[in-house]
Parts: structure tokens; sequence; C-alpha cells
């Protein structure tokens, strides 16, 4: 994880205060508390996502948090 943080870094810094990076921002907030990407919260933020990362995930998001009630895949195969 050391050696991907080193490499994203640069990149976050120099684009994390642009639209491309306001919902992903917004998220690290909302979701894992994180207000921002740092070299000393990048591991626990990363862990806290990789945490959620588990069945149910799109439906604490989308239904619980967003308020989303539908949400059309048009890419779900008929099986």
């Amino acid at each position: 994880m050391e050696e991907r943080w080193r490499i994203f870094k640069p990149y976050y810094n120099a684009s994390k205060h642009t639209n491309y990076f306001r919902a992903t921002r917004i998220a690290l907030k909302e979701f894992y508390g994180a207000e921002d990407l740092t070299d000393e919260n990048y591991l626990e933020a990363s862990k806290r996502v990789k945490e959620a990362n588990k069945p149910g995930l799109y439906r604490r998001i989308l239904r619980e948090k967003c308020h989303i009630k539908a949400v059309f895949n048009s890419n779900r195969k008929n099986t």
C-alpha cells in the first residue's frame, strides 16, 4: 500500500481541488470519516474502504444514504 500511495499522492495533491475529485472527497468524508487523504491517514482510510466493501454496500450508499429508490442496470444479463 505504501508504494501505491507514493505513486498516487502527487496526482491526488495536484487534482484534489478539482471538480473531478469532488465526488471522491465527499464520499471520503461522508462514508469513511476522512476530510482528506494524507500521509498520516491513507492507511486508515484504505482500511475503512476495504471493510465497507462487502455485500450491501450499494444498498447502504444508494438507498440509505442517498435515498435513491431505483437503479436501472443495463449491463445485467438475463440468467
